[in-house]
């Protein structure tokens, strides 16, 4: 359990640093506006920090995957994480141990082990710190003096702060004169209503949680800057900018002593005085058009980062798939081939096939495993469909899986595509079986003898020379095999024009189906088989055509 809760805030903060570094640029951009826009962002951060979940748009702006680190690369042969960023995946991926056969412990788990002993030790160091430091500050306000309310004063005290969470007390310094406690006390006490000691509170327990990331350590400490001066800014919007040259006098007081809360990150104290005064100096209110477009940019902004970036596409739409849906949906001939073994699809099949591929989601970036060096196909899909051009040449478009039906990759006869990771491995694997396994029936052995029928028949100058009778079908079996599963298939030839040929048939006759296989010399001198006899056709082996010819002479 503590493995998946430690791989899921390893998510959350890389995801998170994004959201950082995206408000970080904003702040630079807002650096001249109320300061309650900036603060508000940083609520972004907060939520990316603690919520694992949100909902998935095209309208998000992160450039990365929401869950980079799948729970399985604990026990994964080959550990792989997807961040969104191909140049990033290979990077990382690299550097992960590959799993060792017969070992007592995958290596992958003992580095997450070791991680979430490391990462579980550093919140207790920090949380032991924060609640010593709070005992020791308690200590030192035992003599604190009562004024009214939730309001105490204190002679130890060189700045005021606010600490407590259900019943948060104001804590000022006893030396603060009357016109000073007004604005100050004011400053605190918009803090408690707009319940800033909360989420400075909470936002140390997620720090603590995120205390390996350094930019969340920046968060923390920029937020704090941010949310001190944007409650400034409201003291001085409801007194008047007539009090900035005293409130700017009182905190350059304040930053002479040392805080009384200095170190002990559960107690509210002041931010930086120099930053706070220099803001409060040139802080004008607004016009109400500017207001109301900075709302708006950050609200579109605030949205952009709390939507997950879509974790999937379809595969056509796949970068380095070169594959135009109008060219699939025009196939005219399809095949697929498990283990080495072929079946042709009919035309109902072909269309079902079709619409698969169309459909099938992929992993929004390739993997860091290239096709036939890193993973092999052990499942084929093969699509055929003719040009628009002059010469009505044929295409080929190919679709391979990997033997768990987890990555698949396209060639489109001329380069290789990425490879990318199936969304559905099981679906996938159920269809492609499932319509493998319906067609392969038609050309098994039953118990009672073949469901195909075959028969051998020689052509000469068009007309039948010899049929032949078929006490074995072994070689013509072979031969239909042999030719639905080649790769590449070429324009057939006229049939009737041929010297010579052999004319193999395949008779389905529970399924009323017939097939036709021609089986030839082509002009190149090698010897191919063209289904149909205006179809395509395809290389036959050499030593197939030879003993073709000698058992059929």
């Amino acid at each position: 359990m503590f493995d998946a809760i430690f791989l899921q805030v390893l998510n959350m903060s890389f995801t998170a640093s994004f959201v950082i570094l995206f408000v970080l640029i904003a702040r630079l951009l807002l650096k001249r506006a109320p300061k309650v826009f900036s603060y508000s962002l940083w609520g972004v951060v907060l939520f990316r920090l603690i919520c694992p979940f949100s909902f998935e748009s095209i309208l998000s702006l992160l450039p990365v995957n929401a869950k980079p680190i799948p729970e399985a690369i604990v026990y994964a042969a080959t550990p792989e994480v997807d961040t969104g960023l191909s140049a990033l995946n290979r990077a990382v991926n690299s550097m992960f141990p590959a799993a060792t056969p017969n070992a007592s412990a995958n290596p992958m788990q003992i580095t997450v082990f070791l991680g979430r002993t490391l990462w579980l030790l550093g919140i207790a160091i920090l949380l032991c710190y924060s609640v010593v430091s709070l005992f020791r500050l308690k200590k030192r306000l035992k003599g604190s003096v009562h004024e009214s309310g939730n309001i105490y004063l204190s002679d130890t005290l060189g700045a005021p702060f606010v600490l407590g969470l259900m019943v948060p007390k104001i804590y000022l310094p006893s030396s603060l004169k009357d016109e000073e406690k007004q604005h100050i006390l004011l400053h605190e006490q918009t803090h408690i209503h707009r319940q800033d000691h909360i989420i400075k509170m909470l936002s140390f327990f997620v720090l603590c949680l995120h205390w390996f990331n350094p930019l969340v350590w920046a968060a923390f400490f920029l937020s704090g800057k941010d949310m001190e001066m944007a409650c400034d800014e409201a003291v001085i919007k409801r007194l008047g900018s007539g009090i900035k040259k005293n409130y700017s006098a009182s905190l350059l007081a304040f930053a002479a002593k040392r805080h009384a809360a200095c170190g002990v990150p559960l107690a509210f104290g002041e931010g930086s005085a120099k930053s706070r005064i220099k803001n409060i100096l040139r802080y004008k209110k607004p016009l109400i058009w500017v207001l109301l477009v900075l709302a708006a940019a950050v609200l579109l902004l605030s949205f952009g980062l709390l939507l997950n970036p879509l974790s999937s596409s379809l595969l056509l739409n796949a970068k380095g798939v070169n594959i135009l849906p109008e060219s699939l949906k025009s196939s005219i001939y399809g095949a697929l081939a498990v283990d080495a073994q072929a079946v042709e699809l009919s035309a109902s099949e072909l269309n079902d096939v079709v619409e698969f591929i169309t459909k099938l989601s992929v992993g929004k970036t390739e993997t860091a495993s290239r096709a036939g060096r890193d993973v092999n196909s052990s499942s084929q899909i093969h699509l055929v469909y003719e040009g628009s051009g002059k010469d009505d040449a044929f295409y080929n478009l190919y679709f391979y899986f990997n033997s768990d039906f987890s990555l698949v990759w396209a060639y489109n006869d001329i380069k290789p595509s990425p490879v990318y990771k199936v969304k559905k491995p099981q679906e996938a694997k159920g269809f492609i079986l499932q319509f493998f396994n319906s067609a392969n029936e038609k050309v098994n052995s039953a118990e009672d003898g073949d469901l195909a029928r075959y028969s051998v028949s020689k052509y000469k100058s068009g007309v039948v020379y010899e049929s032949y009778p078929l006490d074995n079908t072994e070689l013509v079996k072979a031969i239909v095999m042999d030719s639905l599963l080649k790769s590449t298939l070429l324009k057939g030839a006229d049939i009737e024009a041929l010297e010579e040929y052999y004319l193999i048939e395949q008779v389905f006759p529970q399924e009323n189906e017939r097939h036709e296989y021609y089986v030839y010399m082509a002009e190149n001198s090698e010897p191919v088989v063209q289904f149909g006899k205006k179809g395509m056709c395809t290389k036959l082996s050499s030593e197939l055509y030879y003993k073709l010819e000698e058992r059929f002479p």
